[in-house]
């Protein structure tokens, strides 16, 4: 016999079965169609921020390209490099007041005299793998042929026949073929410390120099345009005096690119653009010099992949024909180190201090200060 609710697998299961297989489907395609809006939503709103981010990075580098073909230019004689060969950029600071008002020179203990000479002369080569740089300073007071004029200190180059003639005296002093070049005056270096944020310094002793104006005790310090161009120019804190000068421009220029890397401005447009738009009327450059390649460049450089060396001195003091003292290089091991260059070829064994007498300090007990600046 069967029960009352007729037999098993009748019209009443299958409708029942129907209408649960009906509201199955039903709420699987609403999902379906939630997902499928949040999808197409998703995809919207990242197509939109990259449109924005698209926008801003075209933008930036749009408007720091605009600001690159703006900067100061200059025929200085240079050769440009052919894509993938070593780049060697002459950059040098230049002892001019042009753009500061009395108050700046006075905050900057710069005078008013009027001057023409470079206080800073360095090679920098930027070798072929882009994966390294070196950096290499002439002291201002080497004793080389200036083109046209005899022989001169280096630093009168400029004086005499513009960037064009400092260029072709570094290359023939050297041999070395400059591919680009850097000028910047005493308001420039003030701009580009700035406009990086400051840089850091270390001194192994306390500093009262009243000459520069510098004024600061011994260890570490973040320091502003101002503080670090008084430190760049304190020649008189030292017994080698410009030759120790050096030493202090090395480490300014290597904390400088350390600041720049962290800053993430080498890669970033619109801090890029921020900054070519705070120097761009205190620095001059080469007329083939492309600042946003250049920025590429050295943004794959890796962090201490960067080496500072002084060419190497046979005599500090050297007393020249017209009265002045020179600084006369080494010249055998000066061509062993420009040779080295030549075959991009690190000169790892290179001294990287001055050479000449140690500084002061060098003599005094080592204080903690002096071995944490040595670290």
């Amino acid at each position: 016999m069967t029960g009352s609710g007729g037999p098993a697998g009748g019209p009443e299961d299958d409708r029942r079965v129907a209408a649960l297989r009906a509201r199955r489907d039903l709420l699987s395609y609403i999902a379906a169609t939630r997902r499928a809006r949040r999808q197409r939503a998703f995809a919207l709103l990242s197509g939109a921020l990259s449109a924005v981010v698209l926008a801003v990075s075209g933008g930036g580098w749009l408007l720091a390209g605009c600001l690159n073909a703006s900067l100061r230019r200059v025929n200085a004689g240079t050769a440009p490099a052919p894509a993938g060969a070593p780049l060697n950029i002459l950059v040098a600071g230049v002892d001019v007041r042009a753009g500061l008002t009395r108050r700046q020179q006075a905050l900057l203990h710069v005078g008013h005299v009027i001057s023409h000479n470079s206080d800073t002369i360095m090679v920098v080569h930027v070798f072929a793998s882009r994966r390294r740089a070196e950096v290499i300073s002439l002291p201002r007071d080497s004793w080389v042929r200036v083109p046209g004029f005899g022989m001169n200190k280096i630093n009168a180059a400029i004086g005499l026949g513009g960037p064009r003639l400092l260029v072709r005296t570094v290359a023939d002093a050297t041999g070395l073929t400059i591919n680009d070049f850097v000028l910047v005056n005493f308001l420039g270096f003030v701009r580009v410390i700035d406009a990086l944020g400051g840089v850091n310094i270390c001194l192994p002793f306390a500093v009262h120099d009243a000459y520069s104006g510098l004024r600061l005790p011994a260890g570490w310090h973040h320091v502003d345009g101002v503080t670090a161009l008084r430190f760049a120019r304190d020649r008189h804190s030292f017994a080698t005096s410009d030759l120790a000068r050096i030493t202090d421009q090395q480490q300014l220029l290597a904390s400088a690119l350390e600041q720049a890397r962290r800053s993430g401005l080498l890669g970033d447009p619109v801090r890029l653009a921020r900054f070519l738009s705070a120097v761009r009327s205190a620095i001059t450059v080469d007329r083939h010099l492309d600042v946003l390649g250049l920025a590429g460049q050295l943004r794959a450089i890796p962090p201490g992949a960067v080496t500072f060396v002084t060419v190497p001195l046979a005599t500090a003091s050297y007393p020249a024909p017209s009265g002045q003292s020179a600084v006369l290089w080494d010249r055998p091991a000066a061509r062993a180190l420009f040779a080295s260059i030549r075959r991009d070829l690190p000169f790892t064994r290179f001294r990287r201090r001055p050479a000449g007498p140690a500084p002061a300090w060098a003599a005094r007990p080592r204080s903690a200060a002096q071995a944490a600046c040595r670290r």
